[in-house]
């Protein structure tokens, strides 16, 4: 699990250049809106639910957060 954790932070922190030379500043803001929303939520689904595990939470959101990331690839094409 640990090592899940590093990889996804890794592309948490290199997502920004990854996508700006394909979207403008405008979509990187709502993408980010985005993710923000996504944590929040996640947030709120972990305190409301109390009577899990926490490794069962982690790789719950390990499961999400995987889930997302496979629609990265499927966002616009340079300069289209």
């Amino acid at each position: 699990m640990t090592l899940a954790t590093l990889a996804i932070g890794v592309i948490q922190v290199l997502i920004k250049p990854i996508l700006l030379p394909t979207v403008t500043t405008s979509e990187m803001g709502v993408i980010e809106t985005i993710a923000a929303i996504g944590m929040l939520v996640g947030a709120a689904l972990v305190t409301a639910w109390k009577s899990a595990q926490p490794t069962t939470l982690l790789a719950a959101g390990l499961a999400g957060t995987g889930a997302a990331m496979v629609l990265v690839p499927w966002g616009p094409e340079p300069g289209g």
